[in-house]
């Protein structure tokens, strides 16, 4: 890997890696979806949506609460603008969360809560007895401990969906 990022000469154009993980993309509604949890922050957990499926190409980034249907302001990306989802882009990214994975067992909503507290770090220290990777343990409410639950940051395996058409 280090071979491939010394010949780049211009990293501008890069997509950051440290602490970020994509939920996924909609290559249907051209929308993308990443998570990206900052250990110094506290408080408001949020995921990211991205007007392309390209974090390069896309030019507008909205970050929304998990908690409820609220947009999180924060200093913006470089070149990349604030956006206020429409009503059908609402809808659309709905969708999107609601829809269940295959691969993963879960909705992409489920998902994405688990991507955030993985990069935030609530699952480094737990042993995993009788599950068979910590997705299914998280799923299961694994983690859902009393140390967890009650740091701001913690999003538990149970929590619903909020309505996102009322942002």
């Amino acid at each position: 890997m280090k071979r491939y990022i010394k010949s780049i000469t211009d990293t501008t154009e890069l997509e950051p890696i440290f602490s970020m993980s994509k939920v996924g993309l909609d290559s249907k509604e051209n929308m993308l979806y990443y998570v990206n949890p900052d250990i110094n922050r506290v408080g408001e957990p949020y995921f990211k949506v991205y007007d392309s499926i390209s974090h390069k190409k896309a030019t507008h980034i909205a970050r929304i609460s998990f908690l409820e249907p609220r947009y999180i302001l924060h200093k913006d990306e470089t070149d990349k603008q604030p956006w206020k989802l429409s009503s059908s882009e609402k809808k659309k990214m709905l969708n999107y969360l609601n829809k269940s994975s295959g691969f993963f067992k879960m909705t992409f909503f489920q998902y994405a809560m688990y991507l955030w507290n993985n990069e935030y770090g609530f699952f480094d220290d737990k042993s995993l007895e009788e599950y068979e990777n910590p997705m299914i343990a998280y799923a299961k409410g694994f983690y859902d401990i009393e140390e967890n639950i009650h740091h701001p940051s913690y999003l538990p395996s149970y929590l619903e969906i909020p309505d996102y058409t009322k942002l």
